[in-house]
């Protein structure tokens, strides 16, 4: 069975000021294929997914890691940087009321992707 009490969010974090913006993406259990584990932890992976669309013209201009945090109905409180492991291009760039957007992968921080506002 599946929890239905899963808050998730995900965090901007200023890397330099540390100054943190969170925005609430729920979950769902429709995602894209099946969530499993290399070694079986035996939880619940159902709500692993989340599908959301984000306003960031609040955010300052900075350099922003990102996080999902994630409250499970369990009681376990986790957060989880966002990196990547698939050594793609992140050519993902937008302009929006006179800012510039783009991703960025940080190889120097875990393959850590960070969000660029300029």
């Amino acid at each position: 069975q599946p929890s239905a009490n899963i808050q998730r969010s995900i965090v901007f974090e200023n890397i330099v000021s540390f100054e943190r913006f969170e925005y609430d993406v729920g979950s769902i259990t429709n995602g894209d294929y099946k969530v499993t584990l290399r070694v079986d932890d035996k939880k619940d992976k159902t709500r692993a997914w989340f599908d959301a669309k984000l306003d960031l013209s609040a955010l300052p201009c900075g350099i922003y890691s990102i996080n999902v945090h994630t409250i499970s109905g369990n009681g376990i409180d986790d957060y989880g940087e966002l990196a990547d492991s698939f050594f793609r291009t992140l050519d993902v760039k937008s302009t929006y009321d006179g800012k510039n957007y783009s991703l960025r992968l940080n190889k120097e921080i875990r393959n850590r992707i960070e969000l660029v506002i300029q």
